[in-house]
């Protein structure tokens, strides 16, 4: 890798996009795809393993996708047991929902005949 290989794959590192990277090293448009896109994928998929691309909130939902993925039984046991607890909740719920809307309560104001 030659020294301009080497400074692309460091900017790729840390994140700036290709034509930030060709303004900052003085290179002409899609010179980096065509010559140095080897070094510039490495720098990004350095910099994805590391988690310098995530912003904060990114690398939460990450975790807690990663956390239901690993305890979707937990969790869906965890679901079922409050449905069975909270059962006549959920019945008078849907009862007074119903019964709202047939009384027409859920109807746009301009619809209404």
């Amino acid at each position: 890798m030659d020294e301009l290989g080497k400074q692309v794959f460091e900017l790729a590192r840390r994140g700036l996009c290709p034509k930030d990277i060709e303004a900052t090293l003085g290179l002409p448009a899609y010179h980096i795809h065509m010559s140095y896109h080897r070094e510039l994928m490495d720098g990004y998929s350095k910099a994805e393993s590391v988690g310098c691309l995530l912003s904060e909130k990114e690398k939460k939902l990450a975790k807690y996708r990663m956390y239901c993925e690993a305890n979707k039984e937990k969790i869906r046991e965890r679901k079922r047991r409050y449905y069975e607890t909270h059962k006549e909740e959920f019945r008078e719920r849907k009862r007074r929902y119903l019964e709202r809307k047939k009384q027409g309560e859920f109807l746009i104001k301009g619809a209404r005949t």
